[in-house]
């Protein structure tokens, strides 16, 4: 029984060790993951936040050179507009003062007004310039609708990248009559990136629709007009969503990022915000440092104390061996053996059922230590009650009673008992023992048997008078058998 409860209970605790374990490692994988998707997500807020402050600022940027170009179209009599000019001085004049009104608009460097066949009639850069391929051109003459347009970057004829902004010019009648136009430079829209903080690994891109470099934060001017040809960026750039976040390396330098991309609203321009992948979870790392710390040291002490757990269980096992068992030949003990029986008495009273008891008594057995030693004697004995408990049964009571002496305590009459004597003696015959020297010992032994039924009136009710019976028995055997 001992063996038996301990084994269970360190197997329950084993099991509640690693369930703990197992427990507090999923509910701390669980914050981790939570954690982790709780910085992504707020990241992602705040690259919203950026792009559209961004945007905001280059919408307002366009907006405000508009003004320009409005303030140009009241300058422009579109009659005038002729190439070659008729009057080379009025040319002259009116040419001065776009230049002088383009120079109030930083990193605007042309200026030019077109005709009706996008001719250029007036500017600083080249006079008769036919522009009628360029986009700008062809969206303001064609389109009645459309009052200005703002091209992505290109190439113009001085060969320089710019972007070009472009008021429609027209007649009473919506006719179209020509047009004005600003050129601004790169510098346009790098000027917006210093005021905004990335962390020292993050950027802060701007690009046209076709994916063109136009300003980048922090600098890089060899990339400058150059295409970005990440797949993943020009599918983001090409969507119909306003804003959309993406996780991987830069295409400019190679360095993971979370990016926020936005469109700015009817203007060819794509705002990408990146936080570099290693600052933006860097605080997010040591926390889950911390709690995978945390939980190795809460399973070490949970290991530790299943450790001593089990000692305690190991020590309570040998504890109640020793209480309750004989530590020769692991039965009962006299002690144990009378509170069971008691046990017994009490139950065949309410139950009616009848109880037997064995005495035994070794023949000889003092000849055996004398002749042949105590550890043979001790053999003598394992033998002995290793073939008496091959005939017992589960719910027989066995028990060393002192000495070479046992007490058997079975629920039967004198009948069952008798019958339990003649397979004993038959297991007994069977036992091979032999000395040190190899020569064969014989086993045998005297049994006294006492029966009684607690719940019939004048039948021995306690174990001292079976006991008692029993001895008697015995005395009567040995005497028989002498």
């Amino acid at each position: 029984m001992p063996d038996g409860y301990s084994r269970s209970s360190r197997r329950l605790s084993i099991l509640q060790c690693v369930l703990f374990c197992a427990l507090t490692g999923g509910l701390a994988a669980s914050g981790i993951v939570y954690d982790y998707s709780r910085t992504q997500e707020l990241a992602r807020q705040r690259l919203e936040h950026t792009t559209d402050l961004i945007a905001q600022w280059i919408i307002g940027a366009f907006h405000a050179s508009d003004y320009l170009l409005r303030d140009l179209s009241g300058l422009v009599d579109t009659e005038i507009l002729q190439h070659p000019h008729p009057d080379p001085q009025a040319q002259r004049r009116l040419t001065e003062r776009l230049i002088e009104k383009k120079d109030s608009l930083p990193h605007a460097f042309l200026v030019g007004a077109f005709d009706r066949n996008c001719i250029v009639t007036h500017t600083n850069a080249i006079v008769g310039f036919d522009a009628s391929e360029r986009s700008y051109c062809r969206a303001l003459r064609d389109d009645p609708s459309a009052e200005v347009f703002v091209t992505p970057a290109y190439v113009n004829n001085l060969d320089r990248i710019n972007v070009t902004q472009a008021r429609r010019l027209e007649s009473e009648m919506g006719d179209f009559r020509g047009m004005v136009a600003i050129g601004v430079d790169l510098d346009f829209f790098s000027a917006w990136l210093d005021r905004i903080d990335v962390g020292r690994a993050g950027s802060v891109t701007i690009v046209d629709s076709a994916g063109l470099l136009l300003a980048r934060k922090p600098m890089l001017p060899e990339e400058l007009g150059q295409r970005v040809v990440e797949p993943r960026f020009l599918e983001a750039f090409a969507s119909e969503d306003e804003f959309s976040a993406i996780a991987g390396p830069s295409p400019i330098d190679g360095v993971v990022r979370l990016f926020g991309i936005r469109q700015v609203p009817d203007l060819p321009f794509v705002v990408v915000v990146g936080e570099a992948s290693r600052e933006l979870f860097s605080d997010w790392f040591w926390r889950a440092v911390v709690s995978t710390g945390m939980i190795v040291l809460l399973w070490l002490l949970s290991v530790l104390f299943l450790r001593n757990h089990l000692l305690l269980v190991r020590q309570r096992s040998q504890l109640v061996r020793v209480a309750h068992f004989d530590p020769l030949t692991g039965i009962f003990n006299r002690r144990h053996f009378e509170h069971l029986a008691d046990l017994a008495f009490k139950h065949a009273r309410r139950a009616a059922v009848p109880l037997s008891l064995l005495l035994l008594d070794l023949d000889h057995f003092k000849p055996i230590n004398d002749q042949h030693g105590h550890a043979t004697g001790d053999r003598a004995l394992l033998a002995f009650v290793e073939a008496s408990l091959s005939v017992l049964r589960e719910t027989d009571l066995f028990s060393r009673w002192g000495g070479d002496e046992f007490v058997i305590l079975i629920e039967g009459d004198e009948a069952d008992a008798r019958i339990l004597a003649q397979r004993l003696r038959a297991a007994w015959a069977r036992i091979e023992l032999r000395n040190d020297q190899g020569a064969p010992l014989s086993l045998t032994a005297s049994i006294g048997i006492a029966g009684t039924h607690p719940a019939v009136p004048g039948e021995l009710d306690s174990l001292e008078k079976l006991l008692a019976q029993a001895d008697a028995a015995l005395y009567r055997e040995k005497q028989a058998n002498r």
